[in-house]
């Protein structure tokens, strides 16, 4: 496993312990689809919500949540489209972001809801 593999395991890692302490259910982790791959799927009473996970380690290229533009989140919501027709039940949703600055102790993590 690559240093980047490493920094995005520990980033969803920490972003799991940090959903699940706010009362989310977690449902599935890094969820493969023809369009790319969902970091977190979980619920929330009766929400799904579909998690992407950036960490950075220093702010060289800007926040974490400055990635998730353009081409990414086009792939995001293409996943989630291929994600939902394979799980019909699903009636309402939502895409998160969980944005984490590793750089300070202990990281400093931000919930953005509904970043669609």
């Amino acid at each position: 496993m690559g240093q980047t593999q490493i920094q995005g395991q520990k980033g969803e890692d920490l972003a799991a312990e940090y959903l699940i302490e706010r009362g989310f259910k977690m449902l599935n982790r890094n969820v493969r689809t023809p369009f790319g791959e969902i970091d977190l799927v979980c619920r929330q009473g009766g929400k799904t919500v579909f998690v992407e996970v950036k960490l950075r380690n220093s702010k060289t290229f800007g926040n974490p949540e400055d990635s998730v533009v353009g081409n990414k989140l086009h792939k995001l919501t293409k996943s989630i489209e291929w994600y939902i027709l394979n799980n019909p039940s699903i009636k309402e949703y939502r895409l998160d972001l969980i944005a984490i600055e590793a750089d300070s102790r202990p990281p400093k993590i931000s919930h953005l809801e509904n970043i669609e």
